[in-house]
């Protein structure tokens, strides 16, 4: 049996004047009735008592329009909690797409930011420069408004970088043992490149950072961190390396290096001295580990 959308849907009309058709029918067949038996004078009272049907007629109508009263009453109630119910559901349904359209407002968000600062950081790399002493060991480091003596050399971009690991790795191979005094050795060699390796490294911090403190699940995470890792070369590995044993990076660049396995591709035989290759735990540096990321 289908349920009505609405009362409207009841053919009441027609019951109403068929209603009314019949009590019309049965009080005037009541008086023909009732001519017809009683017309001597002397029968008066029983033609009175032919119309006592119509009263008990109109006492069974009174009590039928009390009982379709209830009845409208309760399918009113039953059309209404049809209605809260598709009313419910429709806004179950507007609750689930607008957390569908929050969801994707919220990853684009996510993506607009990190490929912004992925983009700035490539910015600050490709503006590296600096001028060096190809004789010496040490840097020479030299602002654009000093005249460029002929045997300084200028490099700049990732160019920079890669001469910046020459020096490291000459001061690095030679170097006895002792996390202490690689440290030492490193914050030295540190000082001399701070104009460039600092805001690399702020740099690169502040873009896992914002990984690592998003929304996203631990593989979403993982994918865009590979992103990054991705575009380290093994210079830029090799310097991540001994900034994250060092004080500069051992709270807060290591935890992320070591979550996220950023030195994965740096092989053993590019740390330039035997006896540092096991100043970083396992849970920092994990070398080629095979899995499922970039």
């Amino acid at each position: 049996m289908t349920t009505p959308d609405s009362i409207s849907d009841y053919p009441w009309t027609r019951i109403f004047l068929g209603v009314v058709v019949c009590v019309v029918l049965f009080i005037a067949a009541n008086y023909v009735l009732g001519v017809w038996l009683f017309t001597a004078p002397t029968a008066a009272d029983g033609f009175g008592d032919v119309f006592g049907l119509s009263n008990a007629l109109f006492s069974g109508l009174a009590l039928a329009a009390v009982i379709i009263t209830l009845f409208m009453q309760r399918l009113e109630l039953k059309l209404q909690r049809l209605e809260l119910t598709a009313t419910r559901e429709e806004l179950k349904g507007q609750k689930e797409q607008m957390e569908i359209q929050n969801a994707t407002l919220a990853r684009q968000e996510f993506e607009n930011g990190f490929f912004n600062l992925l983009s700035l950081r490539h910015e600050l790399i490709n503006n590296f420069s600096f001028g060096y002493d190809h004789s010496s060991t040490r840097p020479q480091v030299r602002s654009d408004q000093q005249q460029r003596p002929t045997e300084h050399r200028t490099a700049t971009g990732r160019s920079a970088l890669d001469q910046i690991t020459g020096f490291l790795v000459y001061h690095m191979k030679h170097l006895g043992a002792g996390e202490e005094r690689v440290e030492a050795s490193y914050l030295e060699f540190y000082d001399g490149f701070e104009s460039t390796l600092g805001p690399y490294f702020r740099s690169l911090y502040h873009l896992l950072n914002y990984v690592d403190i998003s929304d996203l699940d631990d593989e979403r995470k993982r994918y865009f961190v590979s992103i990054v890792r991705s575009q380290l070369s093994r210079n830029e590995l090799l310097l991540l390396y001994y900034n994250s044993m060092s004080v500069l990076g051992r709270k807060g660049m290591r935890r992320l290096v070591g979550k996220y396995n950023v030195l994965k591709y740096l092989p053993v035989s590019s740390i330039p001295n035997e006896k540092h290759r096991a100043l970083l735990d396992e849970a920092t540096y994990r070398p080629q580990v095979l899995d499922e990321e970039g």
